[in-house]
């Protein structure tokens, strides 16, 4: 969902920075600039662009895990913006504590990246979801329900639908729309009981 390309890379503040680079480029970013920043990973894994991970394909690590291990561990990387059009950022945005505000997930493993970036997200218009750890961010990863489709204009009901597994080509519209806090709040959760079923 997010730009791609190094251009997408860039310095929001002296401690935040934002990436939106193709997942196969994440192994050749700078180090040193990134140290002691809060990283905003907004990148996807894409095979048919990036090549297959076996580990990503497995399910045994995430694409902001293998980011952070990469950048070491005086930079702070937190999941954000991967699962939005970039051009609905913009257009969804509301005043806090607007009844049509939309909540974005995020993940990390540091407290105060995390608030850095819920301070960006609300700056922004948006409400934040935080999912958990790093490790969390599979729940809003490309091919699950959070991913998309809950920031578009959707049937209604389909929010609900959503949680039994991937939106359809047919829910991912363009046009945007809001997603509810406390509906998009339950589809990581959701997402994740669907996958551990049997």
């Amino acid at each position: 969902m997010a730009t791609s390309g190094l251009i997408g890379s860039g310095l929001i503040g002296s401690t935040l920075a934002r990436l939106a680079v193709p997942f196969k480029a994440y192994h050749s970013l700078p180090r040193e600039p990134l140290a002691g920043k809060t990283v905003i990973d907004a990148g996807n894994y894409a095979a048919q662009r990036d090549g297959r991970v076996e580990a990503l394909d497995n399910g045994s690590t995430t694409t902001s895990e293998l980011l952070q291990h990469h950048l070491g561990e005086s930079a702070h990387v937190v999941r954000a913006f991967n699962n939005i059009h970039h051009t609905h950022l913009a257009l969804l945005n509301r005043p806090t504590g607007a009844e049509d505000r939309s909540a974005l997930p995020i993940a990390g493993d540091d407290a105060e990246a995390k608030r850095h970036a819920t301070e960006l997200l609300d700056t922004l218009g948006h409400d934040t979801d935080d999912a958990g750890p790093l490790a969390q961010n599979r729940l809003f990863a490309p091919g699950t329900p959070a991913y998309g489709a809950p920031h578009t204009e959707l049937p209604s009901g389909s929010l609900t639908s959503l949680a039994a597994g991937p939106a359809s080509a047919e829910l991912l519209s363009p046009t945007p729309g809001p997603a509810p806090a406390a509906e998009i709040r339950a589809l990581p959760a959701k997402a994740s009981i669907a996958r551990n079923r049997p």
